[in-house]
């Protein structure tokens, strides 16, 4: 997941991926749901400006893939 966030161009840090995971346990989580924590983690931390231009894209293309993590 990490990877795919990464080739986005989005630089998450893997501690707010974990605290994502976490916080969304013991359901499955879907890629979608971790991004939008993500999303609410990065602006909470920077004021959106760590957001890249193509997050909605990630939100309505990667995210319909389930991930395993």
């Amino acid at each position: 997941m990490q990877a795919d966030l990464d080739q986005c161009g989005w630089q998450i840090k893997p501690e707010w991926l974990s605290a994502c995971l976490a916080k969304l346990a013991p359901v499955p989580a879907s890629l979608a749901a971790v991004v939008k924590c993500l999303i609410y983690t990065d602006i909470r931390a920077y004021g959106s400006g760590g957001l890249p231009q193509n997050v909605i894209q990630i939100e309505r293309g990667l995210l319909q893939r389930p991930v395993v993590v």
